[in-house]
Formats: C-alpha cells, structure tokens, sequence
C-alpha cells in the first residue's frame, strides 16, 4: 500500500492531464528502495524465495568506495532481482493506476481544487471528497476507585486459583 501511495502522485498527473513531472523524483526513489529491501533483504519476493542477498558491513575499510555494495551472488542473480524489483514497482503502479481511474470523479475534484489553492488541509480534502467525519468523543471524567477491585485468577483448566492474601 506504501509504494501504491508513493506512486500515486506520478499516476494521478498521467491520469489527470497526460503528462508527467519531475515532481515524484523523490517518491519514486523512496519506493524502489522499500522494495529493493523486500527482495533482497526480508525474502519477500515468491519469484527469489525467503532469502536475504544484502550482506551488512559492519566496518568500512579507509580505501573502500562507501557507496559500494558488497555482493554474494551471481550476475544471473542480480538480473532476476532487477527484474522483481521492476515487476512489484509496476504492479503497485497499475495498482494506482486502476485506483485513480476508478475514482476520476474524486481525482478530478482534487485536482481542481489545488488547481486554484496549490495546498489542501486534510479537513479540506476531507470536504472535497464528502468523507464524514468519524466523530470524537471527549474524554469522559474518570472516577477513582477507593476500594480495590478483586479479580479471581483463573488457571488454563477453568478452575479458580488461590488468592492473594492482601
């Protein structure tokens, strides 16, 4: 869901006005990360299976490049996790894709609205897309118990434990 969102910005100027921007530079950058992290270090990947290819240094050594990465695994291995890579990018890609298409009319909203203001409030947004509210209830006053309340201690056959005494 992180990386659909992350894409969503790029997506929704395709969608919206048929070009993209430079704008989601970022986003994109943050997201190739997580998922480069799924594949290669938390074995999230069915294609690669549950297994971790990144190595942590635990020291740099004075004369090594610091943006090196040291790899235990061959090129044909490093091909297929560009290639998973790429392929989850895209899903989540079509993903928001779809999303957005789904939801032109609350797209199209949007993207009138910071048309005319450039930055919206959640509780804007919120407005634009007629989402209610949940409401929030105050804190109601806590009474403080004088007296202690006694809870019988139950072992896992159901029958009542002993008592502490006090």
């Amino acid at each position: 869901n992180r990386i659909t969102v992350l894409l969503g910005g790029r997506t929704a100027e395709e969608v919206m006005f048929n070009e993209v921007t430079s704008g989601a530079q970022d986003d994109f950058a943050k997201a190739t990360n997580i998922v480069q992290r799924m594949v290669t270090e938390f074995g999230m990947s069915d294609n690669l299976g549950p297994i971790s290819f990144r190595k942590k240094e635990s020291e740099i050594f004075l004369g090594r490049d610091i943006m090196a990465q040291h790899r235990d695994y061959s090129e044909k291995t490093a091909e297929l996790i560009d290639s998973e890579v790429k392929r989850l990018i895209m899903d989540c890609a079509h993903r928001a894709q779809n999303l957005l298409k789904t939801n032109f009319s609350q797209l199209k909203k949007l993207a009138d609205a910071l048309m005319e203001k450039e930055v919206l409030e959640s509780d804007e947004i919120d407005e634009i897309l007629g989402i209610a509210k949940v409401g929030v209830k105050e804190p109601e006053t806590v009474q403080k118990i004088s007296e202690p309340i006694s809870v019988p201690l139950i072992n896992p056959s159901g029958d009542p434990l002993p008592q502490p005494a006090g």
